[in-house]
């Protein structure tokens, strides 16, 4: 009797056996005869990959045969294991239905959902604006935005579906701002100051008021 055994495995290089993830395949037939079950195996790897799994090692004999000792079973083991997928920063935005391993075409596809949670979770932005305006409301002058954008890189467990994003990159600084002088009016900020922001701070908003100089009058 042949019996193949579908194994989980830590990883490629750990191969500290986690547990079954397909039933095992039992063979039998006479000593010296061809085994007749390796489409199946074929096929179970077929279905492990197609559900993200990689393949570590796989001592099934592509031409095994049975032997004579009918007391001990011939045992064949294909190890596979979760491979996790890293998406840096800067790389592009994955379409749907692209495999999320490129090592793995047949395997789990992006989904709209996946890719909208690893483009919400590996870009932050943080906006400062800072408006002029008049004691009254009024627009004093044109406002000055900036934006500061962060990174991080994200990993996706191609059997799961599961993102775990890495730590963001580092912070930024708005540089200080000079108020813009307007003739016969005093800003009550003379300059915006400087402000080191990290990606998870919240937008900035400055609001710089300009009031009227007071008049001297010369003296009769």
């Amino acid at each position: 009797m042949a019996v193949t055994h579908f194994i989980e495995v830590n990883s490629e290089t750990d191969k500290t056996e986690k547990g079954g993830v397909a039933q095992s395949i039992v063979d039998t037939g006479d000593a010296g005869k061809a085994f007749t079950k390796s489409a199946d195996v074929t096929a179970t790897i077929n279905a492990l990959k197609a559900k993200g799994y990689t393949v570590v090692e796989n001592n099934y004999p592509e031409n095994g045969k049975f032997d004579a000792d009918s007391k001990t079973n011939q045992e064949y083991k294909v190890l596979v294991a979760v491979k996790p997928v890293t998406v840096n920063p800067n790389d592009p935005t994955p379409t749907k239905d692209q495999p999320i391993d490129p090592n793995n075409p047949t395997g789990p596809k992006w989904t709209p959902e996946l890719i909208k949670e690893l483009e919400d979770g590996r870009k932050e932005e943080v906006k400062r604006t800072i408006n002029y305006v008049y004691a009254d409301g009024k627009k004093a002058a044109d406002s000055v935005e900036e934006t500061k954008e962060f990174k991080r890189s994200a990993t996706i467990n191609p059997v799961t579906g599961k993102i775990t994003f890495g730590d963001w990159s580092p912070a930024q600084t708005f540089e200080a701002v000079t108020s813009p002088e307007i003739k016969n009016y005093t800003p009550n900020k003379a300059t915006v100051p400087a402000s080191e922001v990290t990606a998870t701070a919240e937008d900035i908003n400055e609001t710089v008021v300009y009031t009227t100089k007071p008049v001297t009058l010369d003296p009769i």
